[in-house]
């Protein structure tokens, strides 16, 4: 049995398949492709009557993991190009004095776009916080002190990270290899649209993600930070739980 493309929907309020215009209408469409992503899969289709609504047909084969992409990114979980790619529609929809959503296969909205209802939030930050970062190294090198290092986590996404020249060569071991642990702290901004983004990350020490590494993690933080919030912790695991999960 041949199966049939699956076809997602991009409906834009605002606008009809008569009036849109061309250059407004690419620009939605280049972001509709980079949220379904898989882009060698996905397709045009047509403009529907009504409202504009943009049909993208999907390759069968690559559909389970387009339904994955965008149920992920509804979360704020999804690779990062994604999430991006929401937030970017959002936006045109808000400018455009429009409203709008995405509809998978079965007819049903998976996300939906506030655009001109949204509320505007204050831009917040940076700030720092400490946390963790899990993920495995990609890119580990340059002359500064100290180097960029990026790291990539189970979702594709790469995270921009920084970490000094002796933990940087500590790292290199696990380089494309072995996911690691990053301890440190994190640099956010939130944005007008609530959301909270980690710019940077500067790695102080990492654990492989082994059982019974963490605890030497800390061990070295408490010997090498005698001064550090760390050494006056009673329980460093259960509050490295807390700083992740809250």
């Amino acid at each position: 049995m041949i199966l049939k493309p699956r076809e997602y929907r991009l409906r834009i309020e605002a606008f009809t398949h008569e009036n849109i215009p061309m250059s407004r209408l690419a620009e939605y469409m280049q972001q509709f492709a980079a949220l379904l992503g898989h882009r060698a899969s996905v397709h045009f289709s047509r403009l529907e009557p009504g409202s504009a609504v943009i049909v993208s047909e999907v390759e069968p084969q690559d559909d389970p993991k387009v339904r994955e992409r965008v149920r992920k990114t509804r979360k704020h979980i999804g690779p990062k190009d994604a999430q991006d790619a929401v937030v970017i529609i959002d936006e045109m929809l808000r400018n455009d004095n429009s409203v709008g959503n995405v509809i998978e296969p079965d007819g049903a909205t998976v996300i939906e776009f506030p655009g001109r209802l949204k509320k505007q939030f204050e831009m917040i930050g940076p700030i720092s916080e400490h946390g963790t970062l899990d993920g495995v190294p990609i890119a580990i090198g340059g002359q500064n002190d100290p180097v960029p290092v990026h790291l990539e986590d189970l979702d594709g996404t790469v995270h921009i990270c920084e970490a000094r020249r002796d933990v940087a060569r500590r790292l290199r071991k696990h380089l494309f290899d072995d996911p690691v642990r990053a301890i440190g702290i994190g640099r956010w901004i939130r944005g007008t649209n609530g959301i909270w983004m980690m710019k940077m990350f500067r790695i102080n020490d990492f654990a492989e993600l082994r059982e019974g590494k963490l605890s030497e993690v800390i061990g070295r933080l408490r010997a090498t930070h005698k001064k550090s919030d760390w050494a006056a912790i009673d329980d460093p695991l259960a509050e490295l739980e807390t700083i992740r999960n809250g």
